[in-house]
């Protein structure tokens, strides 16, 4: 058995009062991520903001929408997120592959994965981890044939306006393939 994982600033939404907001938790915990992890202590962080505030910042002027974020507007969102005002290089880039992903667990990066039902190709019958959501990855587990993906799932909101507090879980890489986008950011 092959396992990795590291763990990184949860960014939970559940105080976050607007639908589609698991996109800017997501690069606001990636964010924080390389500004306490990494020493980019120049982007806006837990330092400056309280989680909530760091959310609505970044839904409110980073692409954030009611019905969710694109992967383009993540990735713009991230770039422009950890870019503004400093002089911080980032790229991003869009893949669905499991050993992409492991390699850049093994660099210490945590990832922004899309669960995307509605605009990919799927099949209908499938049980999906989520039919829409976008999670933080942060490690995997490889044993033999079975792979998964570790991930900070950012808490979920359902329209009778409960919530999952944010939570790590092990999602099932095959079974989920068909609608993952994952976003690497360096």
């Amino acid at each position: 058995m092959e396992e990795s994982y590291f763990f990184i600033v949860s960014v939970n939404t559940a105080r976050f009062n607007q639908w589609g907001s698991c996109g800017p938790a997501t690069i606001a915990a990636i964010a924080e991520y390389w500004r306490s992890k990494k020493g980019f202590d120049t982007i806006d962080g837990l330092d400056y903001f309280t989680r909530t505030e760091m959310i609505n910042a970044v839904y409110k002027y980073h692409g954030g929408k009611s019905y969710g974020m694109s992967v383009s507007n993540v990735r713009s969102g991230l770039k422009s997120y950890i870019n503004r005002g400093h002089t911080h290089t980032v790229s991003t880039d869009s893949f669905n592959s499991f050993s992409t992903y492991k390699y850049e667990i093994g660099r210490s990066r945590p990832l922004a994965v899309k669960f995307d039902q509605y605009f990919t190709f799927f099949e209908p019958d499938a049980e999906y981890a989520y039919d829409y959501h976008w999670t933080v990855g942060v490690g995997y587990l490889e044993d033999g044939t079975d792979k998964y993906l570790y991930i900070q799932d950012n808490g979920i909101g359902y329209t009778d306006g409960t919530w999952d507090w944010s939570k790590e879980l092990y999602i099932d890489y095959t079974t989920n393939k068909p609608i993952i986008v994952s976003l690497e950011v360096s």
